[in-house]
C-alpha cells in the first residue's frame, strides 16, 4: 500500500511540473502573439491614415502578416525580440542601421539580415567575420558565412558570435 501511494505522489509531482513548464511555454506564446498584434494594428491604424480612402484589406502590405520572434538563451535576464518580417531585419555590433545589436567583439558591425521571400524566412550572412551556425534539431547544424544564405525554419537555434537566439516564426491568419 505504501509501495502505492509513493507512486501516486511521484506521478502527482510530474503532472504538476508538466503543466507548470506547459503554463510557462503559453504565457511566452502569448507574449509574443500579443506583440505581433500590437504591431499588425499600429501598422493598420498608420496605412489608414496616410490614406483613408482605400479599403481597409488594402491599407496594409499583404506580408504584414508574417512576424518572427526572437529569443536569447542561456541569459538569466534574457532579451526576446518581435519583428514583422514585412521588412529586413538586420543584425550586427553597429548601433546605426541594425534592428538587432549585439555587443560582442566576434559579431561584425553588419553581421546578417533576415527577411521573407517566397521560398520561406532567409538568413543572410553580409560577408562577416564569422558567419553564424543555424542548429536545427539535435543533430543538424549549418554554418553560414563568405555571403551565404539559408531558410530558417520554426524553433531553429541561431548562434551569432557569442549570443544563441530560438527562433520562432509565426503568422496572424
Amino acid at each position: 500500500m505504501e509501495i502505492f501511494i509513493v507512486c501516486c505522489i511521484i506521478i502527482a509531482a510530474g503532472a504538476i511540473v508538466a503543466l507548470t513548464l506547459i503554463n510557462k511555454k503559453s504565457k511566452e506564446r502569448d507574449r509574443y502573439i500579443s506583440a505581433a498584434m500590437n504591431i499588425y494594428r499600429d501598422s493598420r491604424l498608420s496605412a489608414i491614415i496616410k490614406n483613408p480612402a482605400l479599403p481597409s484589406e488594402e491599407n496594409v502590405n499583404a506580408d504584414f502578416s508574417e512576424f518572427i520572434f526572437f529569443k536569447e538563451l542561456g541569459e538569466k535576464n534574457a532579451h526576446e525580440y518581435v519583428f514583422s518580417l514585412s521588412q529586413s531585419i538586420s543584425i550586427g555590433r553597429s548601433r546605426r542601421g541594425n534592428r538587432i545589436i549585439l555587443e560582442d567583439e566576434l559579431v561584425s558591425e553588419y553581421q546578417c539580415n533576415i527577411y521573407l521571400s517566397q521560398s520561406g524566412v532567409v538568413l543572410r550572412d553580409i560577408n562577416s567575420a564569422n558567419g553564424e551556425l543555424i542548429r536545427r534539431g539535435a543533430f543538424k547544424k549549418l554554418w553560414i558565412g563568405n555571403g551565404n544564405s539559408a531558410v530558417l525554419q520554426d524553433k531553429d537555434k541561431i548562434t551569432i558570435g557569442c549570443t544563441e537566439f530560438m527562433v520562432r516564426i509565426f503568422s496572424l491568419r
